[in-house]
């Protein structure tokens, strides 16, 4: 799959599953905040670039809350982690 081809798949789903809004930029706005838990980047994030190791120690450190899903825990990833090896035996 390509790159468009994947968005154009999100964007199907938005206006599939989402009904809290009527048109098509208020689904995929609610579809990327709600359920993919995307925010707009805040202001000071965005005046310079970031290496790729500070992407990575800010990941490692939480700083940008990137492990939080919401209704996810440590012990969710543990247990997925698990079933995988497990099925690959």
């Amino acid at each position: 799959m390509v790159f468009h081809e994947f968005l154009f798949l999100i964007g199907l789903i938005a206006l599939r599953c989402i009904d809290s809004s009527t048109t098509i930029q208020g689904k995929l706005h609610d579809f990327y905040t709600q359920k993919l838990n995307l925010q707009k980047p805040s202001e000071k994030n965005l005046d310079h670039d970031l290496s790729y190791t500070e992407v990575l120690e800010r990941v490692q450190t939480g700083q940008d809350n990137y492990n939080t899903a919401e209704g996810s825990s440590q012990e969710e990833w543990d247990g997925e982690e698990e079933e995988e090896s497990e099925e690959e035996l």
